[in-house]
């Protein structure tokens, strides 16, 4: 009786060239995605940072306002301004 040898040496078709190739490129691609919506992240910070910034110099402005010409506005005081007056 005689035995097949059941492993075969591997073979470098096209086929699997080709995914390779698909996966190397589809991993730069995700990796390119991935480095874009960090950096959109860092940019949303800063867009919230200087939204926050922004409101606490108008409410100091306002109290600055008030304080000066000794009236008073309706609207509450927001921001770090408010946690200064607390």
């Amino acid at each position: 009786m005689k035995r097949h040898n059941r492993c075969r040496p591997v073979r470098s078709d096209p086929l699997r060239s080709s995914v390779d190739r698909s996966a190397a490129r589809i991993t730069d691609i995700v990796g390119v995605i991935d480095s874009i919506a960090f950096q959109s992240n860092i940019l949303a910070l800063d867009a919230f940072v200087e939204a926050g910034r922004l409101v606490d110099s108008v409410s100091v402005f306002r109290l600055a306002e008030e304080s000066s010409t000794g009236t008073e506005t309706s609207q509450p005081v927001k921001g770090a301004a408010a946690m200064r007056m607390a």
